[in-house]
């Protein structure tokens, strides 16, 4: 019975009874209104859960199940009540009257069926009431009725015989009543706790059920994940069809065999020739013989088997049988068959999971075959494969939405401006102080929303065919995407690598030409101008996407930016010479070179607007002519075409088109392409570290100690033999040689440079969440440290060049690496999974295709799609081995650089100050404080990362490279005047970049005069000088009566001790003493000797004519171990004097050229003259070359010359005729100079 409830049960009778008073008064019964009472039930028992098809009438019914029920409550009270209790007493308890009395509570207790409040609250009327029927009543008495036959105490034994009689009397009774035997109902009785012994069959029957729904269970499992794991794990359609053919069925041999031994084994139903022939045999075999089509289609659609007849048998290919399991007839679970893992593959690529791109940039190919013996040549056209732009957003955006904030407009209109601020705070945005709160809305929205992508390229050789591989990736954005704590759903889960995955945007089909790789542009403009359009989430929310960076290696980066290829220019984004790398000072102060600067300058011209590779190629004179006449410079028409050429490459700067996406339309601007903020990053972890580490150790060797050489040769010997060299191998080693050194010498130069190389890349491949104001300011101070101790220690490079060595490496990871990673966090433009595609790609090429190249190419995209999308992340694997390594390092403690660094290097210095100014500008005490013997940065670990006074986290959003450079030169400039710096002088530049004057650390107050008043040019190389004093003057002694050799560095006329002058040689272990230029002095002056192999000092006697002892000086021939001899100038004089030579070709002194010397013997030593010789040396190298650098170099060195000439004059002036050997000295060095510029003048 459906209906339990008492209440509910009184109510159907009670409604079912209702009276009705006619038109005379009197009572009477009508008809029963049965909707009438369907719907008072309704409204007295709304707590009833009872769906409304319950009270309607089903077609095809006459009556709802509901009246069906009310019938069957009404026959238990009309017609078979149980006399034992009054049908008016449990009508009255469960009365409508007492329903309405109930409060909610009680009244939400009870329901239809299963009715609590009536078994808890009314369980004794609620027994009584008449559920059984009459043939179960019945049984009820007979069943007392025989149990009443047996009185008395039974044993175990007659209670069983007892047992048995009941049953088989119940039985019987029981099936005639019910129809159904007694004994298999029982069982099904949970509370009768038993159970129907099974037979033999079916035990077996119900073992072959549970074999058979595993083996379901198991097979349905590999079916659904093998199309993905032949994807995934490289298996050629072939291997996996072996693989499904052996691990599901019988191998051949097991095959033949069992067709072996049923060969000769006789049919149970084939019939017995004897007996059941009634024809004629031999009329049969007679024709037989003349066997024809015609019967042969006559025995066919009869049914009977004529391959036999045809001789076929024995022919025909027996099939294979399903391996069975183990005691068991089930046949073992079976994987797909290659035909349901293709319908798989094409059921993802027409559901968006995978994509096989389309068809582009087709190419004309030559197919050489051989057929017949003969070669031949067949023309083909082969397709590159491009996954449009769109796409890729949505498989990207349906891989991370679970990671991303993703606030409808709703949430971000609920938020108070307080929480949008914190919001915008949190995420390195900072000016929204004068925006109201929908502006401020507005913003956190625009953030949510937009998504910075990078993009990477690179070539290789696949199979003896030149690819070009195009991917992009999301950068990893906390204001898009969760936090790792605030995404919790997987502690272990490394958020920023798996956004970061990259996904294959174009394969092309290209050799290494740039003519090849430029037939790709037009397709990736096209998708470029696509991102304009957002894209749409599953809760309707739009996304937009910005191209941000591109990341690659050299020649991507040249190709994508459009500077030429080798050459005289090193880096893109600055424009250094290859020649001025190792010059630390002069790449700290170049300035980052924009896209559109490039374009700019290129489409300046005629020629520059032209979609070809090479515009300015092979141009006419005339043709030069014009272009530079379009760029306002004019020349006489008497100029060769040679110095027209070097004039237009030295205004090009390296450039040789527009960045390569504009090749098309060079003159279109970059927000037409939506590439308005693309930078191309000069700086790539893998590439850059990688390559500098190996110039290390192939030059590091010849410089460690003899405690430590055989250890560290040892390891670098060990590595340098792998065949595969991996990046994390290069840092794994690096470690290992780090923790020898620190065990013997963690003073010396070399230890330095390992300690700050595995610091940096320490940093460069840290996650985002570690990228700090702290982390920011210690990758600034590496680089710097890295940089000078480099060029100490290998100024004599043995096995590589010098532009080797300092090369494109050296200048992107001291000059770039903490510029980038200031607004960008390094591992996110790391593309050590970028590379990967090339080894995953020849795999697959390889293992899984025909070779064909039509044929390779979307069989490779599909795999390179299925395999981006495991959760294995290679990188982080290789970064958790290397913090074991790293694990043994001591602690990174605060940066010190010493005070006698700052002045050898002080050009440098300021500039690499002007880098980190904003933390300069809180002032002392902050990042930094003075101690006794250096500065002290405070960067180390122990340090907080973030710091009140500022500065500031940025971030690549609102922030770019070149506008931050600029900014941190006007800073710099303010500092300079009112803020005390962590330098002893601070030279002041003009907007020509040359030195108008010197601010002293001790006042900060411009001087025109003191240690150094240079007005070098900061865009002039400027090789560090070895010591801020100047080198050692020889000037004789000044009084006449003067018999002890007297102290030049003494410039105190009261001094009569010796000043010690800082040796400029590092290896230097005699001092030399110089004679002095006071009268007074009586003590020599003690300096170092300024040549490594000087051990011996040189004696150079007073020039004085009754001068009898002589003045020591420092030898400063290279080769000299003993001090050179020359005769004295005056006639008295017994002793030898070691004097320089007067002829201003002076060769004895620690510069390359004679003209360097000459003015050194004058002036003394400066930086001046360090960047006068290393220009005259860059121009001999490059003497007789077509290059627009030479003619640079050439006004860089005529204009420094002239400089250099005033103040060899003003030196000249301040002679008297006492100094008349110096003032000749001058006079022809003044000559000298005017025979070079006369030179200059006429190239």
């Amino acid at each position: 019975m459906f209906i339990d409830c008492g209440f509910a049960r009184t109510a159907i009778r009670e409604l079912s009874q209702t009276i009705y008073v006619n038109a005379k008064g009197k009572k009477c019964k009508k008809k029963l209104d049965i909707q009438h009472r369907a719907n008072r039930f309704q409204a007295l028992f709304p707590t009833f859960k009872v769906s409304d098809a319950y009270y309607s009438v089903k077609p095809g019914h006459k009556l709802s199940q509901f009246n069906k029920h009310c019938k069957v409550v009404q026959d238990c009270f009309n017609r078979r009540w149980n006399p034992s209790i009054s049908r008016k007493e449990y009508g009255a308890i469960f009365s409508i009257t007492q329903w309405i009395a109930l409060t909610k509570q009680q009244q939400s207790q009870h329901s239809i069926q299963q009715c609590v409040g009536c078994a808890t609250s009314y369980a004794s009327h609620q027994n009584q009431f008449p559920t059984f029927k009459t043939g179960q009543r019945t049984m009820v008495t007979s069943a007392k009725a025989m149990c009443s036959e047996y009185i008395g105490e039974c044993n175990t034994g007659e209670c069983g015989t007892i047992t048995q009689h009941l049953l088989a009397g119940l039985e019987a009774s029981y099936k005639e009543t019910f129809g159904q035997s007694f004994t298999d109902v029982i069982t099904k009785c949970p509370n009768a706790a038993l159970q129907k012994r099974k037979t033999t069959v079916e035990k077996k029957r119900e073992k072959r059920q549970l074999v058979r729904k595993c083996v379901q269970h198991i097979q349905d499992t590999l079916r659904t994940n093998d199309a993905t794991m032949v994807l995934n794990e490289g298996l050629s359609l072939r291997t996996y069809n072996r693989i499904h053919l052996a691990q599901g069925f019988e191998s051949a041999k097991m095959k033949n065999e069992r067709a072996n031994s049923n060969a000769g084994k006789k049919k149970t139903h084939s019939p017995s020739m004897e007996e059941n022939v009634t024809w004629d045999t031999t009329a049969a075999l007679n024709e037989l013989k003349n066997w024809s089509q015609v019967l042969k289609e006559f025995a066919r659609k009869n049914g009977l088997d004529t391959y036999a007849l045809d001789g076929l048998a024995e022919n025909r290919r027996t099939r294979a049988k399903k391996l069975k399991m183990p005691g068991n007839e089930i046949s073992m679970p079976c994987t797909s068959t290659t035909q349901m893992v293709k319908e798989k593959w094409a059921a993802d690529i027409e559901d968006g999971t995978y994509s096989i791109g389309i068809d582009c940039a087709p190419k004309e190919m030559t197919v050489v075959t051989c057929r017949d013996g003969e070669v031949v040549e067949q023309p083909v056209t082969i397709y590159s494969r491009k996954v449009p732009m769109n796409e890729i957003r949505q498989r990207l955006l349906k891989n991370q939405e679970k990671y991303m904030r993703l606030q409808t407009d709703e949430q971000v209109d609920a938020l108070s401006k307080d929480e949008a601020i914190k919001f915008l705070k949190q995420n390195q945005e900072h000016q929204f102080a004068d925006m109201e709160i929908t502006e401020l809305r507005a913003k956190v929205k625009a953030l949510q929303r937009n998504r910075h992508l990078v993009m990477w390229h690179d070539h290789g050789t696949i199979l003896g065919q030149g690819y070009i591989f195009i991917t992009v990736k999301v950068i990893y954005d906390t204001s898009v995407f969760f936090r790792k704590d605030e995404y919790s759903l997987n502690s272990t889960l490394n958020l920023q690598g798996t956004i970061e995955k990259p996904e294959v945007h174009v394969i092309g089909i290209a050799s290494s030409s740039h003519e090849d790789q430029a037939a790709l542009i037009p397709e990736r403009v096209s998708c470029l101008r696509t991102l304009n359009s957002p894209i749409m989430t599953t809760a309707g929310i739009p996304i937009n996407d910005t191209v941000r960076f591109f990341a690659g290696d050299g020649p991507a980066r040249n190709f994508e930016r459009g500077v030429q290829q080798g050459g005289t220019i090193r880096c893109g984004a600055c424009g250094i010479q290859t020649s001025m790398t190792s010059d630390i000072a002069h790449a700290l102060t170049l300035k980052w070179r924009t896209l559109q600067e490039q374009q700019d300058i290129i489409i300046a011209g005629k020629f520059g607007k032209m979609s070809t590779l090479k515009p300015f190629e092979n141009l006419r004179k005339a043709e030069l002519e014009l272009e530079l006449a379009q760029r306002g410079i004019t020349f006489p028409k008497k100029t060769n075409k040679i110095e027209l050429e070097a004039n237009l490459l030295g205004l090009l700067s390296g450039f040789v088109r527009v960045p390569t996406l504009l090749l098309k339309d060079p003159c279109q601007t970059l927000q037409s392409i939506n590439m308005d903020k693309y930078t191309i990053l000069e700086c790539e972890p893998l590439h850059d570290l990688k390559g500098h580490i190996h110039n290390l150790f192939v030059e590091v060797e010849e410089h460690f100690d003899t405690c430590v050489k055989t250890e560290c040769v040892t390891i670098i010997a060990h590595f340098m033999k792998k065949e595969t060299k991996r990046a994390c191998d290069y840092r794994h080693a690096a470690i290992l040689i780090l923790l020898c050194l620190l065990k013997h010498n963690k003073h010396s130069k070399v230890c330095t440079i390992f300690r700050t190389i595995v610091e940096i890349s320490e940093i460069m491949y840290s996650s985002e969440e570690k990228r700090t104001p702290r982390s920011i300011l210690r990758l600034y101070n590496l680089t710097w440290i890295h940089a000078t101790a480099c060029t100490d220690v290998f100024q004599q490079l043995k096995h590589l060049t010098q532009e080797k060595f300092y090369g494109a490496y050296f200048h992107a990871l001291t000059s770039h690496a903490a510029q980038q990673y200031e607004v960008v966090c390094l591992k996110s433009i790391n593309t050590e999974n970028e590379e990967r595609i090339f080894e995953t790609a020849k795999r697959i090429a390889s293992t899984t295709s025909n070779r064909k190249p039509e044929q390779v190419l979307p069989n490779m995209l599909l795999r390179l799609q299925a395999g981006a999308q495991k959760d294995r992340n290679a990188l982080e694997e290789q970064n958790n081995s290397i913090r074991i390594a790293a694990a043994h390092l001591p602690c990174v403690e605060n940066t010190v650089i010493s005070k006698d660094m700052t002045r050898k290097y002080a050009f440098s210095w300021q500039a690499h100050l002007n880098r980190i100014a904003p933390y300069l500008e809180p002032g002392e005490g902050f990042w930094w404080r003075e101690e006794k013997e250096g500065y002290e940065f405070f960067d180390g670990s122990d340090q907080p990362d973030i710091k009140v006074c500022g500065p500031t986290l940025l971030h690549f959003r609102n922030t770019f490279i070149e506008k931050l450079d600029l900014e941190k030169r006007k800073l710099f400039q303010k500092l300079v005047a009112s803020t005390n710096l962590p330098a002893e002088t601070i030279r002041i530049y003009d907007d020509s970049g040359y030195c108008t004057s010197v601010i002293d650390r001790d006042n900060f107050q411009h001087t025109n005069s003191g240690l150094c008043t240079s007005t070098t040019p900061i865009n002039v190389s400027l090789t560090e000088v070895e010591s801020s004093i100047p080198a050692v003057v020889h000037v004789p002694s000044q009084h006449p009566q003067s018999s002890q050799p007297a102290v030049a560095s003494s410039q105190h006329p009261q001094s009569s001790q010796p000043a010690v002058v800082p040796s400029q040689h590092p290896q230097s272990s005699q001092p030399a003493v110089v004679p002095s230029q006071h009268p007074q002095s009586s003590q020599p002056a003690v300096a170092s000797s300024q040549h490594p192999q000087s051990s011996q000092p040189a004696v150079v006697p007073s020039q004085h004519p009754q001068s009898s002892q002589p003045a020591v000086a420092s030898s400063q021939h290279p080769q000299s171990s003993q001090p050179a001899v020359v005769p004295s100038q005056h006639p008295q004089s017994s002793q030898p004097a070691v004097v320089p030579s007067q002829h201003p070709q002076f060769t004895e002194n620690k510069y390359k050229t004679k003209t360097a010397n000459a003015i050194a013997y004058v002036i003394g030593q400066t930086d001046e003259i360090n960047s006068l010789d290393n220009l005259r040396i860059n121009i001999k190298k490059m003497k007789g070359k077509k290059s627009g650098q030479l003619t640079e170099l050439t006004r860089k060195y005529q204009h420094l010359l002239a400089f250099l000439k005033k103040k060899v004059q003003k030196r000249s002036d301040e002679l008297d005729t006492s100094e008349l050997h110096m003032k000749n000295m001058a006079m022809k060095v003044l000559l000298e100079i005017e025979q070079q510029l006369h030179a200059c003048e006429n190239k």
